[in-house]
């Protein structure tokens, strides 16, 4: 006997509890926003509409017979259903994995803090900024392990762009320090062309250096390192919201801070050609450089005043940095 295709209660119910593995997720999230309920209501939807297709063709192959598509309904959606308990449970593993990244991030930030006054501060900074580095690195690689398609590729994008910065940020912060442990501009270590020749070496690293650094957190070539899975992908719009937030916050004071540390390279670089070119203006007493004719102590005396003032305003901006949160 023919009748009109309808579901039945137990479908209904059936579709009524696989319906809160989705509402479940919705709930739990950090944050709502237009994007997510769409989505929410995007499954629900779907949810519904794909195991009524395919009950709807059920019973018309079985001769529009009363109920003849609810077994097909009852199974697609079971089926679904199961592939949602799985999509949760990775779902619950992410989480897990994005709060131990928010204590590894208060921890960071901690140990910075904390350690601001301390004698030995760059050092720890550098050791908490790689600390933190390989944290966030190994919580996108567990996130890229419990995920498939472009939302895999995400992560492990992410992962790597973690892991190029801070290998490059180590390589800046070691271009620092060679210059205040190597003897830059001490007049007892330029003897000859080649003692200039390395020193030269060692500035023009540090400049390099600071130039890539700065260059490394364009807000165009970050969102390029997303284009192989579109950078209209929810994760990636979310990622670049963030990113974006946090860069216009910090931009002002991290463009400044870079610019200083350039200025503070070329004005080294600067006064190491003065001296190489002037080599008969001046000679060494005492690790000091002594200068006897007035208007060539007073270029020199110019171009190391321009060092302090460059490297007192580093150390200013560099406590601004620690100060934004």
């Amino acid at each position: 006997m023919k009748s009109k295709f309808k579901l039945t209660k137990t479908n209904w119910v059936l579709f009524a509890i696989a319906s809160l593995i989705p509402i479940a997720q919705f709930g739990w999230q950090p944050e709502y926003n237009s994007f997510e309920v769409g989505r929410l209501i995007g499954e629900l939807v779907g949810f519904f509409i794909f195991p009524a297709i395919i009950a709807w063709i059920i019973w018309l192959i079985s001769g529009r017979k009363e109920n003849g598509g609810t077994l097909a309904f009852n199974i697609v959606l079971i089926l679904i259903f199961i592939g949602q308990l799985s999509q949760f449970a990775k779902s619950h593993e992410k989480r897990s994995v994005l709060a131990e990244l928010d204590a590894s991030r208060e921890t960071f930030t901690e140990e910075l803090t904390n350690n601001i006054d301390s004698e030995n501060f760059k050092e720890k900074k550098v050791k908490a900024i790689t600390k933190f580095s390989n944290s966030y690195s190994d919580s996108m690689d567990k996130m890229s392990k419990t995920s498939y398609g472009t939302e895999k590729e995400f992560y492990q994008i992410s992962s790597n762009i973690m892991k190029e910065l801070n290998a490059l940020g180590e390589k800046w912060h070691q271009s620092i320090s060679t210059i205040e442990e190597s003897g830059v501009l001490l007049c007892s270590l330029l003897k000859t062309d080649s003692d200039f020749v390395s020193q030269k070496q060692i500035i023009q690293n540090y400049i390099d250096l600071s130039r890539k650094y700065f260059s490394a957190f364009d807000r165009e070539k970050m969102r390029n390192r997303f284009k192989s899975i579109g950078v209209k992908n929810r994760h990636v719009r979310k990622f670049m919201m963030g990113f974006i937030a946090s860069h216009l916050k910090q931009k002002p004071i991290f463009d400044k801070l870079l610019e200083e540390h350039i200025k503070s390279g070329e004005t080294l670089m600067a006064q190491l050609n003065w001296l190489q070119k002037n080599k008969t203006k001046w000679y060494c007493d005492s690790d000091t450089f002594v200068i006897e004719d007035r208007l060539a102590m007073a270029e020199f005396t110019n171009m190391t005043s321009t060092i302090e003032a460059t490297n007192n305003t580093i150390n200013f901006l560099s406590r601004k940095m620690l100060e934004l949160k």
